[in-house]
């Protein structure tokens, strides 16, 4: 990962955490809404001086995403698309972003993470969860919609509309405070990321 950054990096601007500012998390999260959002993510990442990367799964590994620092102290973000879906592609980017906000440091400077797991006794983890969904997702609406507490496929393409964001990204967050993992998959946008990334499935770590 750290190989690929370098030949990439010093055409870059010089990275900033003011750039983090709420309205950079609205702007990324509503790039959800176009088919090749992800692309757009990257390049909108690479623009405030982020690397962001795509590398093959590795089975025996079970690793979603990585945020870690350049020798430089750039933000390089790695994800492996492992799960193949709209909801998981923009989760685990903002939860890697929330290390690279709150947890990224020099004597810190590496986190990676298997995102199919909450984040348990590991607070760093946990709070780049809650910041990863309120987000994308912020709480206030989310409580405020019948999304919660009772939806419907209609009801959660209605609160993506309102948010800007893709109906994926609502509908993964139903499972989640549901735990029903087997309701509204056709909304979760899944095959959709792997074939825009052909570096996803050649090569290795």
């Amino acid at each position: 990962l750290l190989i690929r950054a370098k030949t990439i990096e010093h055409d870059l601007i010089k990275f900033s955490h003011a750039s983090l500012e709420p309205t950079m998390w609205r702007e990324l999260s509503q790039l959800s809404t176009f088919e090749d959002g992800p692309l757009r993510a990257q390049r909108f990442l690479r623009e405030l001086g982020m690397i962001l990367l795509i590398e093959p799964s590795l089975p025996s590994t079970l690793v979603d995403g990585a945020a870690l620092l350049s020798p430089n102290g750039r933000p390089i973000i790695g994800m492996t698309l492992r799960f193949d879906r709209v909801d998981s592609f923009w989760f685990t980017l903002f939860h890697e972003l929330a290390h690279v906000q709150n947890h990224l440091s020099e004597s810190q400077n590496a986190f990676v993470d298997r995102n199919d797991e909450e984040g348990g006794q590991d607070p760093l983890e946990a709070e780049a969860d809650l910041i990863a969904r309120d987000s994308l997702l912020p709480r206030a609406y989310w409580r405020a919609s019948s999304v919660s507490s009772n939806p419907t496929a209609s009801g959660i393409k209605l609160l993506a509309n309102k948010l800007n964001i893709h109906p994926a990204i609502v509908a993964g967050r139903v499972q989640f405070e549901s735990k029903r993992y087997d309701r509204f998959g056709d909304l979760l946008g899944r095959g959709s990321v792997r074939k825009l990334f052909p570096e996803s499935t050649r090569g290795a770590m």
